[in-house]
Parts: C-alpha cells; structure tokens; sequence
C-alpha cells in the first residue's frame, strides 16, 4: 500500500536509509564495491534528523507498508543540485539545463529504496507511477533524477532509470564530494506526460 510517509515512520525509513547508504570508506574493498554495484546504493550524508526534515518538506514523500512494514519508499523534491555555471559538467541537452535551473515546472527525484527482500515486486515502479500522476496534478512537466557513476556505479539505477523512459540530460566530470575522489554523476531527465 502506498501512502504519504509520516514523522512517526522515521526508524523504519531511517534503517532503510541507512541499509543503502554507500559506505564510502568502504569503496577500495572489491567485494563491498561489488555488491553495492549490483544491489545500488545511495550516496548521502543525511542524519536521521535531516531524513526528518525531508518527511516533513520534500513536496512528495511516500512509503509502501505492507504488513506494518515500510518496505520501499520515494522522495521528490525542488532541489537543486548542481550549481549552474559548474565548469565540470557537460550538458547534453541545453534546453534542459535551462528547464533544470529556471524552470518552473521541474522538480527532482531524490531516491527510490525498496528492502532487498521484496525487490523483483514491482515496489519502486509502483511508487514512481504513482508519483507521476501526484507530479502531474499539481502541475509538474520535467522530472530530473541524478545517479552516481564514479567511484562506484549505481547499476541497478541507472537500469531502472533507463526502463522507466528517462534519458542522460548531463554528466559531471570527477570531483572530490560526499568524501568520494573523483566523484561522478548522470542527471537523467523524463517528461511527466
């Protein structure tokens, strides 16, 4: 069942979170970096009381329980992520740089987590359709998602990504962030029809 997420849900959402967080200091173990490729990871420096704050602002926050149990959940906001004049990013559409950063009508995909043991349900696909047409309603028309590719690949993301019709808006060139050398990343664009 998917409803909005609540404050009083912060310890499941909070473990989920943390089950996904990218263990940087972890990234030059082969066997960690492996896993965290295949199962996808987020990349976050949240505390448990900036996950708190995401509950309670981002402009979509939703969980799936099932059987009192969150299990996967999906957060959409209006935040922007890279700055615009960033010398180390390459724009492979310009329109929608421009939609990225004075659009009024885009907003961001900041993740979808669904617990390991209920993945291959349909659970973040379920979540994502649903938050088109919550996206939709209130009149939003471009849906951004960004996705770590360096250091370490998200590649169920970017899979995901590619089945749910987004496609590579711009790339960054490695920097140092999130306490990763040579961080990159994709932001994926989709239309919300």
């Amino acid at each position: 069942m998917i409803r909005k997420a609540m404050i009083n849900d912060i310890e499941n959402i909070w473990k989920l979170h943390e089950d996904f967080r990218l263990d940087v200091s972890m990234v030059n173990d082969n066997d960690y970096l492996a896993k965290s490729q295949g199962n996808g990871f987020i990349v976050s420096d949240s505390t448990k009381e900036e996950i708190k704050k995401r509950i309670e602002g981002s402009l979509l926050f939703n969980v799936w329980e099932e059987d009192g149990k969150i299990v996967g959940l999906i957060d959409v906001n209006k935040e922007i992520y890279f700055p615009e004049e960033a010398d180390n990013i390459i724009w492979l559409d310009k329109d929608l740089k421009s939609e990225y950063f004075h659009g009024n009508e885009g907003i961001t995909l900041h993740y979808v987590a669904v617990d390991e043991n209920y993945r291959g349900k349909g659970i973040a696909t379920s979540l994502y359709k649903n938050s088109l047409e919550t996206l939709k309603g209130k009149g939003y028309k471009h849906l951004f998602s960004i996705v770590t590719i360096a250091p370490v690949t998200n590649c169920p993301s970017i899979i995901w990504h590619t089945k749910m019709d987004f496609k590579r808006a711009c790339v960054t060139m490695p920097i140092d962030l999130f306490g990763l050398k040579d961080y990159m990343s994709l932001l994926f664009y989709r239309p919300i029809l």
